[in-house]
């Protein structure tokens, strides 16, 4: 009696389950086990060929093509894109602060994906106080920052110059990641997580004469799982080929099924057929396009283009309605841009007037301008800002507008008099003509009786 060993294509099978079960399971929402996944699975699908010699050759060849098929159907949603909705998924700074945090020092992301998070906890008051787009991370403090000199900065790499000092711990401006790691004059010094900010403190020692910093991430946790499970994965295949090896039989060797005449046939109908469809959804007009089309997300907003004289422009406008019953929420979404970058971050207060009169029916709170600090916006990118306006339940029907007043704010100071109310922000058109201090957007919205 012989223990007959699985196939090669069944253990690519099990151990593409197991897998599965392993990344859904300890990893959660990570997507870098998908790869040997489907290659697993794609080698344990090389067994349809022996088991489909159990049915006629007729119905075979039909399996065949009812299988492929479905593979193509199933894959389709890698070619066909949704079409666009009309809104940009835009990372709030819960995700970004939290995607920086894996270690990548200042990261962005595309503005339509979610930013992966790793850790539960983001002090988001103290991130986004902290973060700014000076590439200097020593100190938080101009007096700190005043003792290192930046000399060279790559990717999750800097080096600075350190003037004499004593010792003293320094709040980088990188969030904490297993990995980071520093050196003064070519010796290991130490980093720890502030518990409160997240970031990296570097216990600094005494230094009596110059001296060179250098950070840099190393070797994450991430990278050292994946390097484990390669080498056993490696190691097992290699068990599996030599048990296979040793209780081999004297068998001839079959050759290698190749597929028949009349399944080319199939396959090459299926393949031409789905990239028909796919080439016919991508033209214009078409129900699927391949490609998201350029601004979509601005179908129904109206042009605005009023600039700021410190280069923040007011792109355009799109209201949830422009008809509202006295009581009920609107919501309005602005789009801005910046020709500059921007040194400070900006907020803004929402104002409900009367066409007629220009008397205020309702008054919102001083919040931030978008979910991201604007001293952290790129030049020529469109940024989301939602504003909520609640319609008073005492306002007549009529006519009326929404204005907006923008001021700069220091985010270290608390309370509504670290915001410069003196100094707002003042607004020209697109010719270049004046319009004050206070912008009124470009839409009128119509309080209607119940």
């Amino acid at each position: 009696f012989r223990r007959r060993f699985i196939s090669l294509a069944s253990a690519y099978f099990v151990f593409g389950i197991l897998l599965t079960l392993g990344a859904v399971t300890i990893f959660g929402g990570d997507i870098w086990l998908l790869g040997p996944i489907t290659f697993c699975f794609a080698v344990s699908g090389t067994s349809f060929f022996f088991w489909r010699d159990q049915f006629a050759p007729r119905y075979g060849r039909i399996i065949h093509g009812m299988i492929l098929v479905l593979i193509l159907l199933f894959s389709s949603q890698v070619f066909l894109l949704p079409s666009p909705t009309g809104s940009v998924e835009q990372p709030n700074p819960q995700q970004m602060l939290a995607f920086e945090r894996l270690g990548y020092g200042y990261a962005r992301s595309m503005p339509w994906s979610l930013a992966p998070v790793t850790s539960a906890s983001v002090n988001n008051a103290e991130g986004n106080a902290a973060l700014n787009d000076n590439l200097i991370r020593f100190g938080r403090d101009g007096r700190t920052q005043s003792l290192a000199t930046l000399v060279t900065n790559r990717s999750h790499e800097q080096y600075y110059q350190i003037r004499p000092t004593s010792a003293q711990t320094v709040a980088l401006g990188l969030y904490y990641f297993p990995g980071w790691q520093a050196w003064v004059n070519g010796r290991p010094v130490e980093l720890t997580e502030n518990p409160r900010t997240g970031l990296i403190d570097l216990s600094l020692p005494t230094l009596r004469g110059p001296a060179e910093l250098h950070i840099s991430l190393g070797v994450t946790p991430v990278q050292l799982i994946s390097f484990l499970l390669s080498f056993i994965g490696l190691f097992s295949m290699i068990l599996i080929v030599l048990g296979r090896q040793r209780f081999a039989s004297n068998e001839p060797y079959i050759e290698d099924r190749l597929l028949s005449i009349e399944d080319t046939r199939i396959s090459a109908v299926a393949i031409f057929l789905l990239l028909a469809f796919i080439f016919a959804s991508d033209t214009p007009g078409g129900m699927s396009p391949l490609r998201a089309t350029p601004y979509s997300s601005l179908v129904g907003a109206t042009i605005m283009q009023n600039r700021s004289d410190i280069g923040l422009e007011a792109f355009a406008l799109k209201l949830s309605s422009s008809e509202v019953r006295a009581g009920e929420p609107i919501t309005a979404t602005i789009y801005w841009k910046t020709s500059i970058r921007l040194p400070e971050t900006y907020y803004r207060r929402v104002t409900l007037r009367d066409v007629i009169s220009g008397s205020v029916q309702w008054q919102g709170t001083l919040e931030q301008l978008g979910e991201i600090p604007t001293r952290r916006w790129l030049r020529d990118r469109l940024f989301i800002d939602t504003l909520s306006v609640q319609i008073p339940a005492s306002v007549a029907s009529g006519r009326y507008t929404l204005s907006i007043v923008v001021q700069s704010c220091d985010e270290r100071l608390p309370g509504t008099n670290a915001c410069d109310s003196e100094n707002s922000l003042t607004f020209f058109d697109r010719v270049g003509n004046e319009l004050g201090r206070q912008l009124t957007l470009a839409q009128i919205i119509t309080v209607v009786d119940e």
